[in-house]
């Protein structure tokens, strides 16, 4: 049986990204509330986010394996300095971050209109 930290979420799709995309957006959001995760989390991330590319090509090409493993290490990074800075915000902000950066793939918005979180 699945745990919450394994199983995938929906998340509402958003105007013009692929339907699949939403399942990529539930498991970034397992992040938020999990103390930990494991390989299954990415490779998970990466079945979710090669069905998404199938689905509709992302306007940037990108290998799903290795996306995951990034967002997973980012999330492991940011988990570790907000317990370290007791800034448990930091989370939170590096998973908006990854939304936004995953809509980016496919979205025909340029990156740069996204307003970047900056450090205290």
């Amino acid at each position: 049986m699945e745990n919450a930290c394994t199983e995938s979420r929906i998340r509402t799709r958003r105007p013009g990204l692929p339907a699949g995309l939403a399942r990529a957006h539930g498991q970034l959001e397992l992040l938020a509330e999990c103390d930990a995760v494991d390989l299954g989390w990415a490779l998970e991330m990466a079945d979710l986010l090669r069905d998404a590319r199938e689905e509709t090509p992302p306007r940037v090409n990108f290998d799903p394996h290795d996306l995951a493993w990034i967002f997973q290490s980012i999330w492991q990074s940011a988990r570790l300095l907000s317990r370290t800075r007791n800034s448990p915000s930091l989370v939170r902000r590096n998973i908006d971050e990854m939304h936004a950066y995953l809509d980016g793939l496919w979205s025909s918005e340029s990156f740069s209109s996204h307003q970047l979180h900056t450090s205290p």
